[in-house]
């Protein structure tokens, strides 16, 4: 379990020096430049929609003193950026999907010869981007519902300390999921891709907590969470299904 769990972590130091050592820096740059027009597109909806929720709160009960307004706009952004940060990682993971796959495939090309990497398609393209999508709709429902249930039982005090750990953990285990996904996606179909996940639940959520965290650096973290996530996760679940 805590093996698993650290496998998934450390595994990106090796996924670092993998893409360094074979010339896939370049992916860095290509989901870099998807992330930050999906981070300024989140960015522009919370600044617009913020201040309209905020006042139908207020509204609500007629009280629009100026400490009321602040105190209410603050709260509404708050819960609107911890929203857009739960579902930020789908929009990218279903954004660099083919990006990703393709990545994945070069990197199984490398460790096996008998694995021929194909050219880009755009027919793939769409093929991943749905695949991604389903998968995305499904965990981000799950994940939405395992954090509203945490955030439940930390209002009572014996478990407050532990709420904000175990909703970090349930997000890095959908991430890693993602990472997963990747190279999962060649072999088995979504329902055996769940399974296999579930039953490397402990590398999915270590997998995904440097994932997380390095999405919480600005701008510089969607250039290197994406390609470093899937690197990883390919090299581990590559050795795992071969072993």
């Amino acid at each position: 379990m805590v093996t698993s769990y650290l496998r998934g972590v450390f595994s990106y130091l090796d996924a670092f020096s993998y893409i360094k050592k074979n010339g896939l820096t370049r992916y860095y740059w290509y989901c870099g430049i998807i992330g930050l027009f999906i981070l300024s597109g989140l960015y522009l909806l919370s600044s617009l929609i913020s201040p309209q929720i905020s006042s139908y709160l207020l509204s609500l009960i007629d009280y629009d003193s100026d400490w009321a307004v602040r105190v209410s706009s603050f709260i509404v952004k708050s819960a609107i950026i911890i929203f857009l940060f739960i579902i930020y990682k789908y929009f990218v993971l279903i954004a660099t999907s083919p990006l990703m796959s393709k990545l994945s495939e070069d990197i199984e090309s490398n460790l096996d010869g008998d694995f021929i990497s194909l050219p880009f398609s755009f027919k793939k393209a769409i093929s991943d981007i749905f695949r991604s999508l389903r998968l995305s709709l499904r965990n981000v429902f799950r994940e939405l519902t395992y954090t509203l249930l945490i955030f439940i039982v930390g209002l009572f005090p014996l478990f407050t300390i532990a709420t904000t750990p175990f909703i970090f953990l349930v997000q890095a285990y959908f991430a890693g999921f993602g990472n997963m996904d990747f190279y999962l996606e060649r072999y088995f179909n979504t329902g055996k891709t769940i399974e296999y996940v579930r039953s490397n639940k402990f590398f999915a959520a270590g997998n995904g907590t440097p994932y997380m965290l390095l999405l919480a650096v600005p701008v510089i973290g969607v250039f290197f969470a994406p390609v470093l996530g899937a690197t990883s996760a390919t090299l581990e679940v590559h050795k795992r299904l071969n072993d």
